[in-house]
């Protein structure tokens, strides 16, 4: 049976992207550790890079002011 994808609020990934980006750790190891699958985390990190802590904002997050 296939598993429900898991939902990671903004600031756990915003967290787990910058523990990456702080220690000597790979992405595959804190996936790991975490268990979070690596694709998912690289795709964490690719937004990371390009939005910085403005990165994963959902359509609720920009109705908020």
């Amino acid at each position: 049976m296939k598993q429900k994808p898991r939902k990671y609020d903004r600031q756990f990934k915003i967290d787990i992207v910058e523990h990456c980006l702080t220690t000597n750790k790979s992405m595959h190891s804190i996936a790991n550790d975490f268990g979070i699958c690596e694709k998912t985390f690289y795709g964490w990190m690719r937004e990371y890079k390009k939005n910085g802590v403005h990165s994963f904002k959902g359509p609720r997050d920009s109705q908020r002011i």
